[in-house]
């Protein structure tokens, strides 16, 4: 009750100010608001968003305006505005909101995907061009690859004659194995735990939290909501992973037990944490942002080659 009433009286304030700089900036059109929730219900459905997007866009135009909570947002529906924002003013739109999602599993947007616009995601992106998704990178790991698909193979003709294999769920474990190998290293100790919190991480990821619908709401009270207290949890146990794994492979470059693998880029950050060379300092959280956004972005790449 009390974070109801919170949210009423919060969102009648917002409203008041938002209905104030709709009399002084022209808008594009969108469909109506309701008090507190704003555009959310038009998006209720049991299609999929995107349809809902296209279904909307032919009402009110290719650029419409939403409002999810508090959140006034600007919705694209046309390839031509799409390459308007994406080529023609790409510097205005690089940068991307940090959500509470986002702000907790990636340690404050220390990542190449939500870090603002700037040196060091220039510098982030740079690295893992060159250091992971680079043409020479992947073909080093592809022993990696032949090796984990040949363990698919085997699986699947052994099992019992008649018997039903799931094959999107050993594709994911596929995959899963090799992105893992890439970023973090196949000998790492941590890599069953750190898959399975990045799956539980990416189920947060998927929608809005309350706190991003709402974000004047205050802290303490999200931290008590159900969504809250997910979020808080995954957070600990992705820095206590990242943590555990950032520790082993320093552990192994003081014992110099990597002569005979493949070095992952846990190993190419941590080197270049050492030697300094960045124009800013790489902080351990920076690694950790980067190794857990890494993780989902190098699939598609290393399965294209």
């Amino acid at each position: 009750m009390l974070l109801l009433l919170s949210i009423f009286l919060l969102s009648l304030s917002r409203n008041s100010k938002q209905r104030h700089l709709r009399r002084t900036n022209r808008q594009p059109p969108g469909p109506r608001n309701l008090p507190i929730i704003g555009s959310i219900h038009h998006l209720v459905s049991p299609n999929s968003i995107h349809r809902t997007f296209g279904q909307l866009s032919a009402t009110y135009g290719p650029i419409m305006s939403l409002k999810l909570g508090e959140v006034p947002v600007v919705v694209i529906s046309s390839s031509e505005g799409a390459a308007e924002i994406m080529k023609a003013h790409d510097l205005a739109f690089a940068s991307r909101p940090i959500y509470a999602s986002t702000d907790a599993i990636f340690f404050g947007g220390n990542d190449i995907v939500f870090a603002r616009y700037g040196e060091f995601w220039r510098q982030m992106r740079r690295l893992c061009a060159t250091k992971l998704l680079s043409p020479k990178r992947v073909r080093s790991f592809k022993a990696i690859r032949q090796t984990e698909i040949s363990r698919l193979v085997r699986s699947i003709a052994s099992s019992p004659s008649g018997s039903y294999i799931n094959l999107s769920d050993e594709l994911i474990k596929l995959s899963n194995n090799i992105t893992a190998f890439s970023v973090i290293g196949g000998r790492c100790k941590q890599q069953r735990m750190f898959l399975s919190t990045l799956g539980e991480a990416n189920q947060l990821l998927n929608g809005f939290a309350l706190a991003d619908l709402f974000p004047s709401i205050p802290g303490f009270i999200i931290r008590h909501t159900a969504s809250g207290k997910k979020l808080d949890l995954c957070r600990l146990k992705l820095d206590q992973v990242a943590d555990m794994i950032v520790r082993e492979h320093r552990a192994k470059q003081v014992s110099k037990d990597s002569d005979d693998e493949v070095e992952d880029l846990t190993d190419v950050l941590l080197k270049i944490q050492d030697e300094g060379a960045l124009p800013f300092p790489l902080s351990d959280d920076r690694i950790k942002a980067v190794i857990n956004v890494c993780s989902p972005l190098v699939e598609w790449k290393y399965f294209s080659c």
